[in-house]
């Protein structure tokens, strides 16, 4: 909730899921494994902080598009 939060630049669990469009499930487990973006707990609630996560979602994209670039044409 808006109202729970002590800065604006930071996103609850579900709004980063939901902006990342990934499951909560798919978030937590990326979380646990330290692949997804920077977060940190509060009064145990993970929050995720705007700008490390336009940062992670910069970097995903230009990741997903050097792999695009890297893959040979396929042929059908």
């Amino acid at each position: 909730m808006a109202a729970d939060r002590d800065h604006t630049d930071l996103l609850s669990e579900a709004e980063t899921a939901a902006r990342l469009r990934v499951s909560l499930r798919a978030l937590r487990i990326a979380r646990f494994r330290g692949t997804g973006p920077a977060f940190f707990f509060k009064n145990g609630r993970a929050f995720y902080p705007l700008a490390p996560l336009e940062y992670f979602e910069r970097e995903a994209k230009r990741r997903a598009a050097a792999s695009a670039v890297a893959q040979p044409p396929m042929i059908a």
